[in-house]
Parts: C-alpha cells; structure tokens; sequence
C-alpha cells in the first residue's frame, strides 16, 4: 500500500483492514488518511472461524479462555484483523495465550496438540485447512448471530461471510461468519479506460477465472459494489452502471 500511495507502484492488492487503514489513516501508525485510493474489484469475504479438536469440549469461543490460541503470524493482515475483532469482543491481550504461527505451523501445532484453537481469517479453500480437516479430527465452532452483527456493525470492512457446508471434510453445515475482503486498489488518477476494461474482462471472464482459482469463486461484480472500502474506481463504476447494478 506504501507504494502504491506513494506512486511508485499503479496497483495491488491488499486486505480490507489494510486498505481502511490507508485510507482513513492511522495516527497510531504513523499512516495520513489517502482519500485518493480507489478499488478495482474485490474478492469475496473471508471467513473468520475458529476450529477445535472435533472430541473437545469446546462448543464457543469463551471456551478457550486461557488456551493456547494461534491467530496466525505477528504483522499479517490475518493476526491483524483477528485481534482487532476480539478487541471488540472484549478478548484482546491476557484473555487467550496468544500465538503467532503461520497457517501451515497452525495446522501442525494442531495436529501435535501443541496448542488447543486455530483462529482463522482466510479465503477458501486454503491448503492448510484442507490437510487439517482431512484428518477428520477437527471441527469449525459456531458463531452466534450477535457476535455476526457485533463485528459487522463495530468494523466497518467486515463484512458477513458463509463458508459452504462441504468446502472441508466431515464439514456437514454452512459455517456462518463474517470477513474481510481483499481489495485490488488503484489511485484515482489510474486511466478511467484501463479500469473500465479490467473489470470487464473480470467480469465476462468470470468462469474461467474460477476454473483457474478456486478461491476466488464469489469474486463477482456484485461484490465489488458489496464489499469495497474505497470508493470504486470511476472506470469500474462505469462499467456497473452499464450493467444496470449502480445507478
């Protein structure tokens, strides 16, 4: 994001907590608010899950007080977004033992029994999740409703989130949530042309995508509009208009 502000980069790709971020600005951060970003398209939610040994005896989140608790590595967008949710929830700091792994040290940690929950903010499928659901050992928690709305209306990138029943083994229901997008973000001095014919080819080419990438399956036009932070770039919202999805 540092680049692409600064100019010495025309686009990325960033999380929707990191794009706020830059464009609200983060005096904490040191970061000046950057009313020029614009977003090209966006995926769909990620999925904010917490997965447990399938035979414990933890049914919700206030369970694992005290636990073990990996939320992914220290700096990630993941660990990030994660603590600033059970910041909402009141369970930052001394709540959980916190630990800072990676997804694949997540999934081997759970696997040894290293550590007793595996928080989760990530797109599907992911290689990780699906190894560590293969062993049929694991299970997602629910999240109850009002924790949904809790989140969605306290963070305003987060958006609500359903991860399909079937997207992992032994995964019998859907698995409701909430998440954040990632966003592929612009400056609003990007060429109002290219934009237009980049979210063109996105959007006729579509299933071709999918067929490539299986977890961009979701990344629509719809949740382009759905999901941006940023405003959306004039280009793209051109092409929506003629779509017949803006006014």
């Amino acid at each position: 994001m540092v680049r692409i502000v600064n100019n010495e980069m025309p686009m990325g790709i960033a999380g929707s907590n990191v794009v706020a971020q830059f464009y609200d600005g983060d005096a904490d951060e040191g970061i000046t608010e950057n009313k020029n970003l614009r977003t090209l398209w966006v995926s769909k939610a990620t999925t904010f899950s917490v997965i447990v040994p399938r035979n414990s005896s933890y049914q919700t989140l206030e369970d694992l007080k005290g636990k073990k608790v990996s939320i992914g590595n220290q700096g990630g967008s993941a660990a990030e977004s994660i603590y600033a949710c059970l910041e909402v929830f009141g369970m930052a700091d001394n709540y959980f033992d916190l630990q800072y792994l990676t997804m694949n040290e997540s999934k081997d940690a759970m696997v040894t029994g290293t550590i007793d929950g595996f928080i989760t903010n990530t797109s599907d499928p992911h290689t990780a999740m699906t190894e560590l659901f293969m062993t049929g050992n694991f299970r997602f928690l629910d999240m109850p409703q009002d924790k949904v709305d809790l989140i969605t209306s306290s963070i305003p990138y987060m958006k609500p989130s359903v991860r399909a029943a079937g997207t992992y083994e032994k995964q019998d229901k859907d698995v409701i949530g909430w998440g954040s997008p990632y966003a592929l973000v612009v400056r609003e001095d990007f060429p109002e042309e290219t934009a237009y014919q980049i979210a063109k080819a996105l959007d006729e080419h579509y299933d071709e995508w999918i067929g490539i990438a299986s977890n961009v399956e979701g990344s629509t036009l719809d949740a382009v509009i759905t999901n941006a932070y940023a405003p959306l770039h004039p280009g793209v919202e051109r092409y929506a208009k003629e779509k017949g999805l803006i006014k």
